[in-house]
């Protein structure tokens, strides 16, 4: 009786300790729970102020496009009123030497006329953000909207990033 007596406390105490696992086991289970809806909560915080972050910069990036674009329409208006000066002068001018004489002589020493620089050509060039914005809608790629509209392909890309936020679609880095 002795060696059963020995037996039954050595199988105790193995279920002791199985007993005291589990509720080792379970301990550790709820701390990580509980830790794991910290996180959850703080990834949300995160997302929510990211989210906020990302609005206010596209606000401010498209608040600084309409300035540019208002900018760019008062420089091609004032490239218009002094082309439209510097013929009105020409002709005056053209007149006045006619009158008298001395045509020729004016003529040699007036400066070449004025080239336009590639950066006017660029104002001249016919896209328009809303154009961009319209092939968008279609489901036109960034790389064909920049072809297109003239745009660079960041410019392009930017833009289709904000119009799909816009749009409340899930928003992803170009390729």
């Amino acid at each position: 009786m002795a060696v059963a007596t020995g037996g039954l406390v050595w199988m105790d105490m193995l279920l002791l300790g199985a007993a005291l696992s589990s509720a080792l086991a379970v301990a550790i289970a709820l701390v990580c729970s509980v830790r794991l809806r910290r996180q959850a909560q703080l990834t949300q915080q995160l997302y929510r102020r990211l989210s906020g972050d990302l609005q206010a910069a596209n606000s401010s990036a498209i608040g600084m496009g309409q300035r540019l674009l208002a900018m760019e329409r008062q420089l091609k208006s004032a490239l218009r009123q002094n082309a439209g000066i510097q013929q009105n002068t020409e002709i005056q001018h053209n007149g006045i030497q006619q009158r008298n004489g001395v045509g020729q002589k004016v003529a040699a020493l007036q400066p070449p006329p004025l080239q336009e620089s590639p950066e006017q050509d660029q104002l001249e060039a016919p896209f328009s953000y809303s154009q961009a914005l319209s092939l968008f809608d279609t489901g036109v790629c960034a790389d064909e909207v920049a072809r297109i509209c003239g745009l660079s392909q960041g410019e392009a890309s930017l833009m289709e990033v904000m119009h799909r936020h816009v749009q409340g679609e899930a928003v992803t880095a170009p390729a």
